[in-house]
């Protein structure tokens, strides 16, 4: 339905309740503020919808929530200047009109009998249908509605579509680029029958490049900034923020690698330029994060041009051409290949400002984005031939392509009349007139130049048009399944360095903190690493589960500082009541050095509190005595009880009272054998023959499930089903199963009790893939399926989210470098075969294995009884 008409519906029946309220002397004195507050809430729910729809044409989209998270700097505010005025006059009215005239009408007592009751029913009901039926709600819940459908959906992984951007192999003469980010300049301005004549000069041109046809818009990729990394990126752009400020961020997506970035590595110059503030949406830091020499924008190119015309955003895009074309020519003498990126501006949305050059308006030239767009293909097109008119330019690449679908303009009507898509063209030596027709999104451009150019690379999650289907063809609902993707793109960002004199700020009135200029509202958990870099969590945005803080915490490498700020009934159960609802906790995770607190008021935290050390001798030295490095590794995380640990001195029974036992000796992670009965129940057994061999058994094997529970262990002890599994870890809710055996993340997880207290020893690939989509607390790889290590492999496991492995201790002779490379890069190993072997006791593991691997799977570990390694 028109968004539009559902505005007008709404206001309908907004109007309607108040009529229905005045007739039915509802509106008195006692309610007045009531019914003001949502009529006010109301009409400034309308003015966000239409304010965003006349930019976008589409309502509220990810362009207006990225722009409200990064700011408006560097924005051409006086081309808006009526829309201003006229926002801020409807704002105010909005505020103060309906009060005031609510005021005027209302009643001094509230109508009495069945009437006056309908009325009071009628009209509530009226206006929450109309903020139901508003294109605001409706544009609000398309952004947001994939994160209450991700509990039911499995994502697509990630990582099995996601290429590390790479070149494999580079052309012996390296291709020069010049590469022009059209603004809003679609290929739908091509179409004859609906714009006869307009694109006269860029259809010559395409007569001698490669022209693609169908390449469409996608979640992510619609505004200028997005459309640029999507291109540069082959992924589109997702903030972390999550509602927070992004504007202080002065990496901007540090961890994606870029076309630019591939480009620097093998050798090109790397400049861009445009006519409007490089401050404008980040756009400056994204190509100064991503290894660009030269990055100019307005200001920096006024300071070289002197007094040039300007128009609202900045200098007409003749300026930037002109001056563009003779540092092409300087670049042309140079023997080092470089890269060459423009953006236009002319052709901005909604009426577009055409370079005073051009005199030659569209048709009647009533439409003054069409004048602009005339004037772009002129300017373009002209550019592009001086170019290649130069000496040297026959080894030169160029390239134009829409930055994303024209927004709304004075031309949206006729645009959307026919079939729309992006603008995507490649004039190169040695490739004739060639027409695509395969859809795709600017995901794929960066892919497609590459290879055109001679490269043999891959890039993110874009495809080489020229031989693969784009990721947008093969997947079906490809929007949908970029946004179960957030949290994954999201891990591209990053966050700053804290420094020893640096502050963060904690305010408890705009519930934020602050530091290093990034403003983030909590609940927030902030964990630094072992160079005191920042990354950022978040209880719901970056997990396609959401899930708590907590669990989060829980995820930390052992002994990692963190900042966790949330409501204290989250936190500690030690500060609930409290005068305040908000508490931190901040210190060294896993080994109980941190510091809880409420908070009652804005504080300042120095880096000093965070990262102080309490195993830190008065001489600095970081090394604790050796009762400090005992207590630490004899931690309940770092213990997993084998097999439920030793009962009696029995190993393997998998049984309730060896659940029992060693819950009361210390243990709070509890590795369990899963097997499957013969009528397909998940119970606790190590294997069926040694069950058999402690059962003494006698029918077929496997078992059914009821034969498997009446059966006694040893005589005396309790066999385990998934329902006794379940009920035990219910009443025991700070105890974490690891589970041995299954290896089907899918069905286990979704019979286990609670899957954040889940972790998981599997076998393949593919059920790695599994368990991180269904979202259990660790998918723990086997040594065995990982195969020989290296930094690409191990980077590919943290990339998966692997933060543990269980691998036997007998491999750390043959294997020591492989496990010094996974503990450097923060993967725990958890390793078996403890007491197997003469000497190789859990006192040797943890006196002289644990500055090695992280834990280990015991039998008869007691936490109550002191340790001693002299």
């Amino acid at each position: 339905m028109n968004l539009n008409l559902l505005a007008y519906a709404s206001i309908l029946l907004l109007i309607s309740s108040l009529l229905i309220a005045l007739k039915g002397r509802i509106i008195h004195d006692r309610n007045l503020g009531i019914f003001s507050f949502f009529i006010s809430s109301f009409i400034l729910y309308i003015i966000l919808y239409f304010v965003s729809n006349f930019f976008t044409g589409k309502g509220i989209d990810e362009s207006v929530i990225y722009h409200i998270v990064f700011g408006l700097n560097g924005a051409g505010f006086t081309e808006y200047i009526y829309l201003i005025f006229l926002t801020a006059l409807a704002v105010s009215t909005a505020i103060f009109l309906p009060y005031a005239f609510l005021k005027r009408v209302a009643y001094k007592e509230k109508a009495v009998g069945n009437s006056g009751y309908v009325f009071r029913v009628v009209v509530p009901s009226c206006i929450l249908f109309a903020f139901i039926i508003s294109p605001t709600t409706s544009s609000i819940y398309k952004l947001y509605s994939h994160k209450f459908t991700l509990q039911e959906e499995v994502s697509l992984p990630f990582n099995k579509y996601y290429r590390e951007p790479e070149i494999e192999k580079t052309p012996k003469s390296p291709p020069n680029l010049v590469f022009i980010y059209a603004e809003g300049l679609e290929r739908t301005y091509f179409d004859p029958n609906v714009f006869p004549d307009l694109m006269v000069n860029l259809k010559q041109l395409e007569k001698k490049g490669i022209v693609f046809e169908s390449i469409g818009s996608t979640y992510g990729t619609g505004w200028t900034i997005a459309g640029i990394v999507s291109s540069q990126c082959g992924i589109p752009l997702v903030t972390a923020s999550s509602g927070n400020s992004m504007g202080g961020v002065k990496h901007f997506l540090p961890k994606a690698i870029s076309l630019s970035d591939m480009l620097s590595k093998v050798g090109y110059r790397l400049e861009y330029y445009q006519g409007s503030s490089i401050n404008f949406a980040g756009i400056g830091n994204f190509f100064k994060t991503h290894s660009f020499d030269t990055v100019k924008g307005k200001n920096e190119l006024l300071l070289e041009l002197g007094n040039v015309p300007q128009n609202g955003w900045g200098l007409y895009d003749s300026s930037v051409f002109n001056y563009s074309a003779n540092r092409l020519k300087e670049l042309f003498s140079s023997s080092e290949p470089f890269a060459l990126f423009l953006s236009t501006m002319d052709t901005h949305h909604p009426n577009g400002h055409p370079s005073k050059i051009c005199n030659e308006p569209y048709g009647s030239g009533k439409n003054s984005i069409l004048n602009a767009v005339k004037c772009s293909d002129q300017l373009i097109s002209s550019f592009i031939e001086e170019a290649l008119a130069l000496p040297n330019a026959d080894n030169t690449i160029f390239v134009i392509a829409s930055d994303h679908l024209a927004m709304n303009n004075t031309a949206t009507d006729q645009l959307n009349s026919t079939y729309r898509s992006n603008l995507f063209m490649i004039i190169a030596p040695g490739f004739e007139e060639t027409v695509n027709a395969k859809m795709g999104t600017t995901l794929d451009i960066a892919p497609t130049l590459l290879n055109i150019m001679g490269f043999d690379a891959v890039v993110g999650l874009g495809r080489n048009l020229l031989t693969e289907d784009s990721l947008a063809k093969e997947i079906p609902d490809f929007d949908k399944q970029l946004k179960k993707w957030n949290p994954q793109i999201i891990d591209f960002w990053d966050f700053p360095k804290l420094e020893d004199s640096d502050v963060i700020q904690i305010d408890i009135k705009k519930k934020s903190l602050n530091f290093d200029g990034i403003e983030i509202t909590f609940p927030v958990l902030v964990r630094f690493d072992d160079d005191r870099r920042s990354s950022v969590q978040f209880p719901y945005f970056r997990s396609s589960r959401p899930k708590p803080l907590k669990q989060y915490l829980q995820d930390i490498k052992y002994g990692q500082h963190f900042l966790w700020v949330d409501r204290c009934a989250n936190i500690s159960q030690t500060t609930i009541g409290e005068s305040t609802p908000y508490c931190l906790m901040y210190g060294k995770s896993s080994i109980g050095k941190t510091t809880t607190k409420p908070l009652t008021d804005s504080i300042e935290l120095s880096a000093k509190e965070i990262f102080f050390d309490n195993h830190t001798s008065k001489n600095n030295s970081s090394i604790g005595t050796v009762e400090d490095k005992i207590s630490e590794r004899a931690n309940p995380d770092r213990i997993i009880a084998h097999a439920g640990g030793a009962v009696d001195g029995h190993k393997y029974t998998n049984s309730l009272e060896a659940l029992n036992v060693n819950y009361e000796k210390g243990f709070r992670k509890f590795e369990l054998d899963i097997i499957k009965t013969s009528d397909g129940h998940f119970v606790a057994a190590h294997d069926w023959q040694f069950w058999k061999k402690i059962t003494g058994y006698e029918g077929d094997l496997p078992p059914k499930r009821d034969d498997f529970l009446k059966t006694k262990l040893l005589g005396k002890y309790t066999s385990l089903d998934i329902t006794e599994i379940n009920n035990w870890f219910d009443q025991h809710p700070d105890a974490t199963l690891v589970t041995d055996k299954t290896n089907e993340p899918l069905q286990f997880s979704s019979k286990f009790v609670d899957s954040s207290r889940l972790i998981m020893e599997l076998f393949s690939v593919d059920a790695l893939f599994q368990a991180k989509e269904v979202g259990v607390a660790s998918y723990m790889p086997n040594w065995r399926i990982i195969g020989d290590f290296s930094e690409q492999k191990v980077q590919m496991l943290i990339d998966l989210g692997i933060t543990d492995i269980a691998v036997s201790r007998r491999k750390i002779a043959t294997h020591l470098e492989q496990m010094k490379l996974l503990k450097n890069k923060g993967i725990r190993l958890f390793v078996y075969h403890v007491n197997e072997d003469p000497g190789i006791d859990e006192s040797y593991v943890l006196c002289n294995d644990m500055d090695l691997v992280y834990g280990m799977y015991a039998d008869d570990f007691d936490f109550n009884t002191s340790k001693n390694c002299k």
